[in-house]
């Protein structure tokens, strides 16, 4: 049962490992193809190459990795302190306040203490919801 549960779980750190490396590396649709009779054997290829075989489509990033803009609704500290104005105590509020009730448009963001239209403006254009 022990070696059962230990391959499972690797075969399925495999497929995720393949996934992440997929998603991290294209920033256009890719495609994991089953490449062996164990569960887990992927292959990434192209658009091209899957349609003659069955395959599992994966969709086109859309996350702050690929866009350049920070959502203030999921960025961390660190990114937040990359904001033009925006140093650590700036950023926890940021933080604190998101997770009191999440931002719906940019303009939110001043209602956090030491934020007001100013500030914003710095770097309105690099800030997303």
């Amino acid at each position: 049962m022990e070696d059962r549960l230990t391959k499972t779980i690797l075969a399925l750190c495999g497929v995720l490992a393949v996934v992440m490396i997929a998603l991290n590396l294209f920033d256009r649709p890719v495609v994991l193809v089953p490449s062996g009779t164990e569960w887990g054997d992927f292959t990434v290829v192209s658009e091209k190459e899957a349609e003659k075989t069955s395959a599992v489509s994966i969709p086109q990033r859309t996350d702050s990795v690929v866009s350049s803009k920070i959502n203030l609704n999921t960025a961390t500290a660190e990114e937040l302190m990359t904001l033009n104005g925006i140093g650590e105590v700036l950023a926890q509020r940021i933080i604190e306040e998101r997770n009191f009730m999440p931002f719906e448009s940019v303009d939110d963001l001043q209602r956090v203490k030491g934020i007001g239209e100013k500030t914003l403006n710095k770097f309105r254009e690099n800030v997303t919801v």
